[in-house]
């Protein structure tokens, strides 16, 4: 991808290697270092993170467009780490994208979340915004997607007010909200799915995902104490063969995602969930991690509510 961006290889070449010492302007260092802070730690992300870049002369359009390009390629990395998926020919790994496994094993670095129980450490004060960026004037993509979002939600997201200046990425959004209302496999279960939701907004620190997922929980038996053992300290023998399986593989996923290899896939098969359950809970943690980040990253106000369909949240 850098050499599409950067005709001369050995620019693109040094970026890879180290973005601060590369001979590019220095608003795109900026960009390369904000964008690293989005896919490595997004939890530590504060207001003085867009101040930085808005003294580089970075409007906030700008960066709420990064934000949702660093959001669908957090996606398609983990998608294709957790498929298997070779770099295509002529492709150049980088801080925007990753590196490519052979490097990753040697640095230990790539899509990062934290530890399980580790508390947010973010700036929580936001004022009377809804996020740290200002968006500007409505569009009508964003007018659709509010009404989209009130007659399935009865409300409209702060995260959608928070990117309404990049009205063309809104649509993944939604796709990204309904596809994450329900597991899209058979084998597994709505619980499961529930739970991989909660471990992964509780693995990237996100208190904007955690009023929904702690809701999604609560329409189960024992839903608080569930919630509180899936984002606490991880036990594997606290969990049964199958849910022990999705849960583990799901962290995986999300902290080292270019760990995984085939044994992962089969140990769903091995455990009757099949490849179909795999690649569902695989979508799953690429989708929430993505938007985690996202919110994390502009400092996205948590919703008074959860975001959840009317007719789920009644029942």
């Amino acid at each position: 991808m850098l050499p599409l961006v950067y005709s001369d290889a050995d620019i693109a070449a040094k970026i890879v290697e180290d973005p601060a010492t590369a001979p590019i302007p220095e608003m795109h260092k900026a960009m390369y270092a904000w964008i690293s802070k989005f896919v490595r730690n997004s939890w530590d992300m504060t207001p003085n993170d867009i101040q930085a870049l808005r003294d580089l002369g970075v409007n906030d359009q700008e960066i709420g467009i990064w934000a949702q390009i660093a959001t669908t390629q957090t996606y398609l990395v983990m998608m294709g780490d957790g498929g298997g998926v070779s770099l295509d020919d002529g492709s150049a790994a980088g801080p925007i994208v990753g590196r490519d496994r052979p490097s990753y094993s040697q640095t230990g670095e790539g899509l990062l979340a934290a530890a399980p129980g580790t508390k947010n450490t973010a700036a929580q004060s936001r004022d009377d915004a809804t996020a740290w960026i200002v968006a500007g004037q409505t569009s009508s993509e964003y007018e659709g997607a509010a009404d989209w979002a009130t007659q399935r939600y009865g409300f409209v997201p702060n995260l959608f007010d928070a990117v309404k200046d990049a009205p063309h990425f809104l649509r993944n959004n939604i796709s990204a909200l309904e596809l994450l209302e329900a597991p899209r496999s058979e084998t597994l279960s709505r619980r499961q799915h529930a739970l991989v939701r909660a471990l992964v907004s509780g693995l990237n620190r996100c208190a904007y995902s955690a009023t929904t997922t702690r809701a999604l929980l609560q329409q189960f038996p024992d839903g608080d104490a569930l919630y509180k053992k899936v984002t606490s300290a991880w036990e594997p023998t606290a969990w049964d063969d199958s849910d022990r399986i999705v849960l583990a593989f799901a962290m995986k996923a999300a902290r080292n995602a270019y760990k995984i290899v085939e044994r992962d896939a089969q140990g769903f098969r091995d455990a009757g969930l099949g490849d179909e359950a795999y690649v569902d809970v695989l979508n799953t943690v690429a989708l929430q991690s993505g938007l985690d980040r996202l919110a994390n990253s502009l400092g996205v106000v948590s919703d008074d509510r959860p975001i959840l369909a009317r007719e789920m949240f009644a029942a």
